[in-house]
């Protein structure tokens, strides 16, 4: 809940132009909301078994979540990452990382370096897997803020993402190629 307090601090520290520049959010596009899917679906097909592939080959195991043991925890665990989680992290990652290192360097660069952050502070709650699944995935959020330059269907395409991963946790769903 941390990333929430930063960017309630964030949106009362940053100018309105600055804001908007820095995060847009827009009604996306036809074409915007079905790279979404799209990508959605990439991360459950491919980038999943990817990371849960890596996870094994290294001797990582999986991560697993206390939080489904009750009704109550699963739906905290619920909102926090199909509502709250998406939000929070592209408004930080595609929002604030990705523009400050875009003002410095390539818009290949900025991809690339907040998919790093953002797999980075997957590690303690997804372990090697959540590592690789978050940077993965974050290199095609970054690719959708370049080319949209809209956060709205990298969030959308984060929050169908995690729809999935909750939904197999929960078990109402098997993991693909698991």
């Amino acid at each position: 809940m941390s990333s929430v307090a930063v960017v309630g601090i964030l949106f009362n520290w940053l100018s309105p132009v600055t804001r908007s520049k820095m995060l847009p959010f827009r009604i996306p596009s036809r074409q915007e909301t079905a790279s979404a899917i799209v990508i959605a679906l990439l991360i459950t097909v491919l980038i999943d078994p990817i990371a849960a592939h890596t996870a094994t080959v290294l001797g990582a195991g999986e991560s697993s979540s206390d939080s489904l043991n009750s009704l109550s925890g699963t739906l905290v665990l619920a909102v926090s990452a199909i509502l709250i989680a998406p939000i929070v992290e592209e408004i930080l990652f595609r929002g604030v990382v990705f523009d400050a290192i875009r003002v410095r360097y390539s818009a290949t660069i900025a991809i690339v370096g907040s998919s790093l952050f953002f797999g980075g502070i997957h590690l303690l709650i997804g372990g090697v897997s959540g590592v690789v699944f978050s940077t993965l995935s974050g290199v095609l959020f970054g690719w959708m803020r370049l080319q949209y330059d809209n956060l709205t269907g990298p969030t959308l395409a984060h929050a169908l993402g995690n729809t999935y991963s909750v939904v197999v946790m929960a078990g109402y769903l098997p993991a693909f190629f698991a």
